[in-house]
């Protein structure tokens, strides 16, 4: 009973008793021929509604299929994304980027009460440069995530620097 609760108060449909409907139906027309009039546009509505409901089922799968295609192209979009991120070079760019990585290692250092007791999620970690910034900067804890091939030398980077 606890979970069998309306979620919207009167709810129509929950007022209809569907099984006394079709047991009554026939029974209050007046003659058998009335019902087997009823009963034969019955019949034909229904074949109308299956015919309905395999176009409807034609449209899904035909959608799915496009959704199936589309992914696969997404996907490649992606792997090659994130195996851009997996070579080195880009990494050492960033990082010979004094300006770049000063800043954001000032800027934690400089407001460590934001991240003092706190847990951090990097995504994108890269080689974890960010990530071991707030850590030493007072984070409770820190996760390091990343797509790419480089999280396996992030690993190691990491352990290196006694921060695992």
């Amino acid at each position: 009973d606890e979970y069998l609760k309306p979620t919207m108060a009167d709810d129509a449909l929950l007022m209809i008793d569907f099984e006394e409907l079709s047991q009554n139906n026939c029974a209050s027309n007046s003659s058998i021929s009335a019902c087997q009039n009823e009963s034969s546009h019955d019949s034909s509505r229904t074949s109308l509604l299956e015919a309905k409901l395999q176009q409807v089922q034609q449209a899904y799968l035909e959608l799915l299929e496009k959704s199936n295609n589309t992914e696969s192209k997404d996907d490649s979009v992606n792997n090659a994304y994130f195996d851009s991120y997996a070579d080195y070079s880009i990494h050492s760019e960033m990082l010979q980027d004094r300006a770049r990585t000063e800043a954001y290692r000032d800027y934690i250092y400089h407001n460590k009460e934001l991240f003092s007791g706190m847990d951090v999620l990097d995504v994108g970690c890269g080689t974890g440069i960010l990530s071991m910034f707030c850590a030493k900067g007072g984070a409770k804890s820190v996760t390091a995530v990343d797509n790419s091939k480089i999280i396996d030398k992030t690993k190691q980077i990491i352990r290196r620097n006694n921060m695992s």
